[in-house]
């Protein structure tokens, strides 16, 4: 089994296109006024999509949603996609369960963490 499809609601589709797709580097798949659909750097057609959609209802947004992009080094993430204009809570921090996580918040507050495991075999 293996995540397939992400779906976040945001409150405004081009500030939420300017942070994943302009600074996380994401690949716009599709997009309208109301929705977007993204992979990662690389990904084929079978890869995970991110699926942005446009909130009716403000109070319909999840403030409780973490995506995790498995990254070869987070300090060089964070680094990358700060030149690129994205804010992240702190520096890198060492986790109990064994990674390294830069954790930026999107325009909507949801975490978005780029993850360097320590376990061999958990990179990206």
């Amino acid at each position: 089994m293996r995540l397939s499809y992400v779906l976040l609601y945001v409150g405004d589709i081009e500030a939420s296109l300017c942070f994943y797709r302009d600074g996380a580097g994401l690949q716009v798949v599709e997009a309208g006024p109301r929705f977007a659909r993204l992979l990662p750097p690389g990904e084929g057609p079978d890869g995970c999509i991110l699926a942005l959609h446009l909130a009716g209802d403000p109070g319909r947004i999840s403030k409780n949603v973490q995506l995790h992009f498995d990254v070869p080094d987070a300090c060089a993430a964070q680094q990358e996609r700060e030149a690129r204009g994205l804010r992240f809570l702190g520096p890198p921090r060492r986790q109990p369960w064994g990674a390294l996580v830069a954790t930026a918040a999107d325009p909507d507050g949801n975490h978005v963490e780029f993850v360097q495991w320590d376990r061999p075999g958990r990179l990206a």
